[in-house]
């Protein structure tokens, strides 16, 4: 009875009508949907982070903003950063959270393969342009991930203060210079 089935299903996969079917176009536009959706996050996340800081720098003018915004993205990239932490962590002994498992696709994504080669030079230029082009949580995971124990506060401060420096301050110059 089982074969019967089997058979009936591959006689029914390999119809003329079966890649036709709604059920397959569904299944398609909805991996079209994540994919798109994947791809405008990770190619668009800098502009999505910096709408804010352009924002307040045509309001306040980049020096405001600069010290408003830059200790706000600094204590927002040390709470993930150490929330990510705690994620791997907890997933080495068991199943891995959805945070655990998004950092790891990110990890193996272009921008991860390119900041975790600079990271794997082991040197402070490394961290420090690791940290500014992958930001302070995935930068932090990748020193926890590459095996580093022990407290992970002081990585995620450092990694997390080149971060919100850079980032902030990069957008906020950007608007100040055009302005």
């Amino acid at each position: 009875m089982v074969e019967a089935r089997g058979d009936r299903d591959a006689a029914i996969a390999a119809s003329p009508g079966a890649a036709a079917s709604p059920r397959n176009g569904w299944r398609r536009a909805g991996i079209a949907g994540a994919t798109l959706g994947v791809i405008v996050v990770y190619l668009w996340d800098d502009l999505l982070f910096a709408a804010p800081v352009l924002a307040a720098t045509r309001w306040w003018g980049p020096g405001v903003a600069f010290v408003v915004l830059a200790p706000a993205y600094f204590g927002g990239s040390v709470a993930l950063a150490l929330l990510a932490v705690r994620a791997y962590d907890r997933s080495t002994t068991g199943t891995p959270s959805r945070m655990a498992r998004w950092l790891e696709r990110q990890a193996l994504g272009r921008r991860g393969r390119v900041g975790g080669s600079l990271m794997g030079a082991a040197s402070v230029l490394g961290f420090v342009v690791g940290s500014v082009m992958l930001g302070g949580v995935l930068t932090t995971w990748m020193v926890r991930f590459s095996g580093r124990r022990g407290s992970m506060v002081p990585v995620a401060l450092l990694s997390s203060a080149i971060f919100a420096v850079g980032f902030v301050g990069t957008y906020s110059g950007i608007v100040g210079l055009f302005s």
